[in-house]
């Protein structure tokens, strides 16, 4: 059981070589009926040399959600100067983009941020991470 449990947790790279890599996001419940995000991937690997290719994120089948202006943000120690390489937009309520400019060789992590419809600035969105990996 221990095994399973560590393969359904494992990384899911990708390498993005294509000018669309999309990441399919989805609102799942457990047994106990808690919600989380099920996310394609997690590890998104820009081919070398491969610049302007759009990222995207994309919520499906859970029309009782949505992503707000903070829906995918920039985390860790390469946050600060992320704009420059990562820089991100809200498309939709459903969609969300970043252009990478593929002209560094360093990761970039971020969160993604899911909202219930409906609710209050300033509540609690379900979350995911995830890295953005150059290779220029």
């Amino acid at each position: 059981m221990q095994q399973l449990a560590q393969a359904q947790t494992a990384p899911k790279p990708v390498v993005c070589n294509f000018a669309w890599c999309p990441i399919l996001v989805e609102v799942v419940k457990s047994p106990s009926g808690a919600e989380s995000l099920k996310v394609s991937f997690d590890e998104i690997r820009l081919a070398p040399k491969h610049s302007g290719a759009t990222i995207t994120w994309k919520l499906i089948g859970s029309p009782d959600h949505e992503f707000r202006w903070d829906g995918v943000m920039a985390k860790g120690t390469n946050a600060a100067v992320a704009p420059g390489q990562f820089p991100l937009r809200l498309i939709s309520a459903t969609e969300y983009a970043h252009d990478d400019l593929n002209t560094t060789t360093q990761s970039y992590g971020y969160e993604i941020r899911v909202y219930k419809k409906g609710a209050p600035a300033g509540s609690t969105p379900l979350t995911s991470t995830g890295t953005v990996v150059n290779a220029s």
